[in-house]
């Protein structure tokens, strides 16, 4: 999933636009969610966020994503890959 937008983003309180580098940042951090994988020995290890959940969740579960400063600004396109990447029959 790449994040484009089409508009200007929205000036911050200092009345700068926060521009392309904020969502650089976010495309970039939402790429590293995608393709981590825990080391040898942790839960879920060798396997990516979405493999894990489709092999070890029950599909009526609910799955809840949240996070603060970086973590919760990667919440929404997380959540939203989680469910294009095969994840549609759980609740994100």
């Amino acid at each position: 999933m790449t994040i484009i937008t089409t508009s200007p983003p929205p000036p911050n309180p200092a009345g700068k636009a926060a521009g392309p580098k904020l969502f650089a940042v976010v495309n970039l951090g939402l790429s590293f969610l995608q393709t981590i994988k825990p080391a040898k020995g942790a839960p879920g290890a060798g396997k990516t966020v979405a493999e894990y959940l489709l092999a070890n969740v029950n599909k009526n579960s609910t799955v809840r994503v949240a996070g603060i400063s970086l973590g919760g600004a990667l919440t929404t396109p997380f959540a939203l890959w989680l469910h294009e990447a095969g994840l549609g029959k759980l609740k994100v």
